[in-house]
């Protein structure tokens, strides 16, 4: 009975590590990655929720299923995959695949790449400004997937020029007895933003699918375990991923604050919990 206590005692800290080394893998590809493209003189990549998605499933689908290409059994591309997960628009489009028997590791995956012409070409080009990393262990094995692209931005509208009004010479009469004009202030519509969120899970983790949409287009950003990155500089809906293992998953649920900031300098504040 002691024994088996032990095992399982032994099972539950090798799930959590390995949920853990997912996350980390993740966070340690992209510094190296950037690292690279910073020696090179190119611009460094930033992580997007939808590619993400997109590559974690592939990644997730090969393991499970036992095959290794960038297009799926059921004859999906690459670029079909990035567009369903919500990432459309872009310019550019690319994929990474590889795997490896043994624990997530970013130092072996980036060192595989880099010693491929193609791969590390991807790495590297300039056509890109965003990426995703899927990352996924499965029976001693782990397989990842790097989705990259670029997506076009649309250029904002022209400020507004105030009008000004015209130059009139005043009479005497009208010089020494100016008019007063009452402008009452102008109010301004106060910030709304809806939130939906979507649930789904597999055997080791929970998926939620966060959706928000603002009244006005808007600076936004989110705060999840006391980190704190931007969403987008200035839209009026947006889309998160996040992906949580079920054993570091609290009962009270997980807490995500978003700030919203509108160009009048207007801020909203609104705290989601996912359960």
């Amino acid at each position: 009975m002691q024994t088996k206590f032990k095992l399982i005692i032994a099972s539950i800290f090798l799930l959590l590590f390995i949920g853990n080394a997912l996350a980390s893998t993740e966070e340690d590809f992209l510094r190296l990655i950037n690292n690279e493209r910073s020696n090179l003189g190119k611009n460094n990549l930033v992580l997007n929720s939808d590619l993400t998605e997109a590559a974690y499933l592939h990644a997730k689908d090969m393991a499970e299923k036992g095959y290794f290409s960038h297009t799926s059994i059921d004859g999906t591309s690459f670029s079909t995959r990035i567009k369903n997960a919500g990432y459309t628009g872009y310019y550019a489009l690319g994929e990474n695949i590889a795997y490896h028997y043994g624990s997530p590791n970013a130092e072996i995956v980036f060192s595989m790449w880099k010693n491929s012409a193609g791969h590390y070409s991807n790495m590297i080009s300039s056509n890109y400004n965003e990426m995703g990393l899927g990352v996924y262990y499965f029976n001693g094995y782990t397989y990842y997937v790097q989705d990259l692209g670029k997506r076009k931005i649309a250029s904002p509208p022209p400020a507004p020029q105030p009008e000004i009004p015209p130059q009139v010479n005043p009479t005497p009469e009208e010089n020494n007895n100016p008019p007063q004009e009452n402008n009452p202030p102008q109010e301004t519509e106060p910030l709304i933003l809806n939130i939906n969120v979507t649930k789904t899970e597999s055997g080791r983790y929970f998926f939620f699918k966060v959706t928000g949409g603002l009244n006005e287009k808007s600076y936004a950003q989110y705060t999840l375990n006391e980190k704190t990155k931007k969403i987008c500089n200035k839209c009026n809906k947006f889309r998160m991923n996040y992906r949580i293992t079920k054993e570091n998953f609290p009962e009270e649920g997980v807490k995500v604050l978003y700030q919203i900031k509108d160009t009048s300098g207007n801020i909203l504040n609104k705290e989601v919990v996912l359960i």
